[in-house]
């Protein structure tokens, strides 16, 4: 017995070695040496370890996992020492083999190439099942790896659309205090004093007198023979205007504002005018009583007949037919002028306009813009019949009228003849003098002085202006000469009626700065008002609102009066050191049934003074 257990234990041992190895083999053959790492080696123990137990029995199973074996031939050890200590198969059916041995000689002994057979089959199925479960333990590792990935991916992604989200709202919020800072500067200085006013202007005005003095210097020097004339500091600058009416009189105030902001020369305005512009424009002008400031009114009324023939369509009526008679109009001894519409707004000194008198030929007598719309093309709507014109056209919205020039070639005959001549086919004017003056132009293009398109950007209905002010980067003057004006549709309108809108709500007072070096640019103190005035002021406000009241009485000097109504409670008070002056007070009510109204009023003369001075 001993000897066939010694037998069965080193059979044993060499069937555990056999199948230990053949694993191996069939595990290097059938997977790449490209995948066997060090992981894929403690895998590989691991599951070889693993096999070999489940296939053991019950016992030797649970002696060889107390035993803690570290590796594969430590294991097969253990099993063999098992073996020869116990004398029982490596087998999984204790019981069966015990049956065997007891049964002696009746018992069959198998076959030892059959049993050689089952253990390859064995052998192949385990190894195809390793296989199966690395090959399933690699696709999860890849799996967590590109899920991982995927992950980080989309973290970074998001840090960073978050970080240049932030960067963003930081650059919004950044420019948002920048707009309220310049916002806070520009209301502090329209908040300053006159008198801090007068002193800024006036250093302002010693500088560029400084400047302008040492720009005449330079100018001297030989090495700039081509430098443009500047006009002199102290030559007046003749302005004419046509201006009619109440709401002619409020538009010409934006473009007188606009005019003096920048302005460096005395001024005179020339105003065709009737007696309702001539009352408001005198009274402004003459408050405001801005130094080096003059101005003179002429009645149209006088030299309506010179006009009043021609049918006119242009919704200025009768006024903007005024334009031609200006060399009869103003005074002989005037020589040129700059003749504007009302609806015209500065961006820039009218010295620099003036200055272009002295680009004009001998002959040119007119400067104009050209029209930037297609109206004297006639291609704007089918059937329309314009004005002859040369070319596009030119705008009459901004003028230099040579005076002199025009007086010699008889201006007023050339454009009656010219227009008796027209309206046998047109019957009426389109659009006013401007009709005229094109037609004249065309007969006679020696007239005109073309002048650069900043000089009269036109905001009409059908406008290409955009082709001039996207060329030139300095606008020197904006036309509002649509019938809608600022309601114009344009794409970049946001832009000039901001510009307009800054000079509607510019204080007039501020535009009075002296002109130093100049006998006409001096202040002036001519107004006084001629009587005092009594101003009252009215208002009827909510006692949550009271302090809005308290604040406006701090600058007043004179007597006031409020009172409360029932269920309310009024408190005076006043700051340290000052004291109230109650001239009287009363209870009840001594006015109609507007003050404090109720619908059981019935007696409005029941009040009793409480006290009185």
């Amino acid at each position: 017995m001993a000897t066939e257990y010694g037998r069965e234990s080193v059979l044993c041992h060499v069937q555990n070695e056999a199948v230990t190895g053949r694993i191996r083999e069939f595990y290097v053959v059938y997977l790449p040496p490209l995948e066997r790492r060090p992981f894929n080696d403690l895998v590989e123990d691991l599951i070889i370890r693993d096999q070999i137990l489940s296939h053991c029995g019950r016992d030797m199973s649970i002696f060889l996992k107390e035993r803690q074996p570290k590796n594969i031939l430590d294991l097969t050890t253990l099993a063999d020492t098992y073996k020869r200590a116990h004398g029982r198969n490596f087998d999984k059916k204790p019981e069966q083999s015990k049956v065997r041995r007891e049964s002696g000689q009746n018992s069959v002994q198998p076959n030892p190439d059959q049993s050689t057979e089952n253990d390859g089959q064995k052998e192949f199925q385990i190894l195809t099942m390793l296989i199966r479960l690395h090959k399933r333990l690699l696709l999860i590792l890849l799996c967590i790896i590109a899920v991982t990935t995927v992950l980080l991916v989309g973290v970074s992604f998001r840090k960073s659309g978050l970080k240049n989200a932030g960067a963003r709202e930081l650059l919004l919020e950044k420019r948002v205090e920048e707009m309220e800072k310049e916002n806070m500067i520009l209301k502090k200085q329209l908040s300053l004093s006159q008198s801090q006013v007068k002193q800024m202007s006036m250093k302002r005005s010693i500088q560029l007198e400084f400047q302008s003095n040492s720009t005449k210097d330079r100018l001297t020097i030989a090495d700039c023979p081509n430098a443009e004339p500047s006009v002199p500091k102290c030559e007046v600058i003749h302005i004419s205007i046509v201006c009619a009416g109440y709401n002619a009189s409020r538009e010409v105030v934006i473009l007188i504002k606009s005019i003096l902001f920048y302005r460096k020369n005395p001024l005179h305005f020339h105003f065709i005018s009737d007696e309702k512009a001539k009352l408001v424009l005198g009274h402004l002008l003459k408050t405001w009583d801005v130094p080096g400031l003059t101005y003179s009114f002429y009645m149209a009324e006088d030299y309506k007949s010179d006009v009043d023939w021609i049918p006119n369509r242009h919704y200025s009526g009768l006024y903007g037919l005024m334009k031609l008679v200006l060399t009869k109009v103003l005074p002989s001894s005037l020589e040129k002028t700059i003749v504007l519409d009302t609806d015209i707004t500065f961006a820039t000194d009218i010295a620099e306009l003036w200055q272009l008198f002295l680009k004009m030929g001998k002959k040119e007598a007119i400067g104009l813009v050209e029209n930037q719309s297609d109206w004297y093309l006639g291609t704007l709507w089918k059937r329309h019949k314009p004005w002859p014109a040369k070319g596009r056209g030119f705008n009459t919205g901004v003028m230099l009228f040579d005076l002199r020039k025009l007086r010699d070639l008889n201006w007023m005959q050339m454009w009656r003849l010219m227009a008796e001549k027209e309206l046998m086919n047109l019957l009426a004017t389109s659009l006013a003098d401007q009709d005229i003056i094109n037609a004249l132009i065309k007969q006679h293009d020696y007239l005109v002085h073309p002048l650069p398109c900043a000089w009269n950007v036109q905001l009409s209905d059908n406008t290409r202006s955009e082709l001039c002010y996207t060329e030139v980067n300095d606008l020197k003057a904006v036309h509002w000469n649509s019938p809608y004006k600022l309601k114009v549709k344009n794409k970049h309108v946001e832009f000039f009626r901001n510009l307009y809108l800054t000079f509607l709500e510019y204080d007039g007072n501020l535009l009075r700065r002296e002109l130093f070096g100049c006998e006409a640019g001096k202040a002036n103190s001519t107004f006084q008002q001629e009587k005092p005035n009594d101003v009252t002021l009215v208002a009827q406000l909510s006692i949550d609102r009271l302090q809005m009241l308290e604040s406006i009485c701090k600058h007043w000097e004179d007597q006031a009066s409020s009172f409360v109504c029932e269920h309310s409670t009024l408190s005076l008070q006043c700051d340290e050191g000052k004291k109230l002056n109650i001239v009287s007070a009363n209870y009840g009510r001594n006015a109609g049934p507007s003050v404090c109204p109720h619908q059981s009023i019935q007696e409005t003369t029941v009040a009793a003074d409480v006290m009185k001075s």
